[in-house]
């Protein structure tokens, strides 16, 4: 069942990362660089990119239970990009 869920949660995740990641650039990068707006398969290129370079703690463990997991599914899939999304956001009203 653990497999299947990460099947499911992998592009989800994708997905969301290469949308925050666009949005940050769209907030951050194109008015402080002057540099051209990102499309959403960029974005998730190098949202890939950059995860692939740095180092991530192992997404499963047997030794975790599965209430465990699910939470931290849940996190990983959603969670922490909309954190990151609503910390962005109020970052950029300073600007």
């Amino acid at each position: 069942m653990r497999t299947v869920a990460q099947a499911i949660a992998l592009p989800i995740r994708i997905l969301l990362v290469g949308f925050v990641f666009l949005t940050f650039w769209g907030w951050f990068v194109v008015p402080t660089f002057d540099l051209p707006t990102l499309t959403l398969p960029a974005a998730i290129g190098i949202a890939l990119a950059v995860q692939f370079i740095t180092k991530h703690t192992p997404l499963t463990s047997e030794e975790r239970t599965d209430k465990e997991f699910w939470e931290d599914w849940a996190a990983r899939t959603f969670f922490i990009p909309a954190f990151a999304l609503g910390i962005g956001w109020v970052v950029h009203l300073f600007m």
